[in-house]
């Protein structure tokens, strides 16, 4: 089931309460923006640039949870001049002897998984790096001047169909990594500790089974649980 298909519209009948009807609004304005979203991540233009946070776009309201949402992309800095130049990178299989070949100033790799995956995603953009490209971010030392998000995307890979959604609630954010048609939802949230939010780790919820990832829940998951459930099954509403 794709990630659109998941947004339960309503559809009031005649002569439902008018609030209803506004749900449904806003909701269907919420699917038209993830559809903008998607379809965006097209190599239209070059898009060197640090992430970095904005106000919330929009506030939603569910049950006593309240959180405001944003989106995110993960976005590669300027690459040096000296750096745009190519460079060979053994592949990583144990049984393989190819090398291929990373082109920074053209963001691009002749490995199969950039080839057949990832070019048609925007220059810059973090998932259209493969970890040949990613292994040659490290190499020359600029991962390490990647803003933070950037960094998590680098380390963790994934589809490039993902888009990334800042949930932020009272005191923290939490990071969304949806990728259409998967069931789980990888997480960057504080860890528990004895007060207040710990330190980011990597978390998973299968949005399906409505379970964490080992179960292992983040710091206050059920806030967390309840966006995540909300704004994947429509039921958030600003």
């Amino acid at each position: 089931m794709g990630f659109l298909s998941r947004f339960q519209s309503v559809r009031p009948d005649d002569g439902k309460d008018q609030v209803i009807r506004d749900q449904a609004a806003k909701i269907t304005e919420l699917q038209d923006e993830v559809g903008r979203l998607r379809t965006s991540q097209q190599p239209t233009r070059v898009v060197y640039q640090a992430w970095k946070p904005g106000p919330p776009s929009r506030t939603f309201n569910l049950s006593a949870v309240s959180f405001a949402c944003e989106w995110a992309t993960p976005c590669l800095h300027e690459i040096p001049p000296e750096l745009k130049r190519t460079f060979e990178v053994r592949s990583f299989s144990i049984d393989s002897d190819k090398v291929y070949t990373v082109d920074l100033g053209a963001h691009s790799c002749t490995c199969p998984d950039f080839l057949k995956r990832r070019e048609n995603l925007p220059l810059g953009h973090a998932l259209r790096c493969c970890k040949h490209i990613t292994r040659v971010i490290r190499d020359t030392g600029l991962f390490e001047g990647q803003d933070e998000l950037t960094r998590r995307v680098l380390d963790a890979g994934g589809d490039p169909a993902t888009i990334f959604l800042l949930i932020q609630f009272p005191g923290y954010i939490v990071t969304l990594a949806i990728t259409p048609g998967q069931e789980w939802v990888n997480l960057w949230a504080p860890k528990k500790a004895t007060k207040g939010p710990g330190e980011i780790e990597l978390f998973g919820y299968n949005q399906a089974e409505k379970r964490w990832s080992y179960g292992k829940p983040p710091y206050q998951p059920i806030p967390i649980k309840a966006a995540i459930d909300g704004l994947l099954c429509g039921r958030a509403y600003a």
